[in-house]
């Protein structure tokens, strides 16, 4: 238990107080602005009578005339015939010539030479 004899803790209490005074309200422009607004129609409404007349511009009768003769469209010019594509050799001329591929010589150079090769001048 606590001593009776012995003083209390002293605490600290902190206050803040605001002394700012109230943000204003801005509400008043938007009559102003509902106002000015009303004025600017009215002055528009009022100048469109002075200089029309009060009537309504005149509708000018559109050109009906039309032409329906239109030229036949021509044909595009067609482009030359291409050349035909290179022959194929046959499948047994590709085997005759793998044949000879295959027994190919070699030189004296250690390169293997294919029969019927023309060879390169030194």
């Amino acid at each position: 238990m606590t001593d009776p004899n012995l003083p209390p803790e002293r605490v600290v209490h902190q206050t803040t107080i605001n002394t700012a005074p109230p943000p204003r309200k801005s509400g008043g422009g938007a009559g102003l602005a509902f106002l000015v607004g009303g004025l600017i129609v009215a002055v528009a409404v009022i100048a469109w009578f002075v200089f029309a007349g009060g009537r309504a511009p005149a509708q000018t009768a559109p050109d009906l005339n039309v032409d329906i003769n239109v030229p036949t469209p021509r044909m595009p010019d067609l482009p030359d015939r291409p050349a035909p594509p290179p022959s194929c050799p046959s499948p047994a001329k590709l085997r005759r010539r793998l044949r000879q591929h295959r027994k190919a010589k070699t030189d004296s150079g250690g390169r293997r030479r294919i029969a019927g090769a023309r060879s390169l001048p030194s």
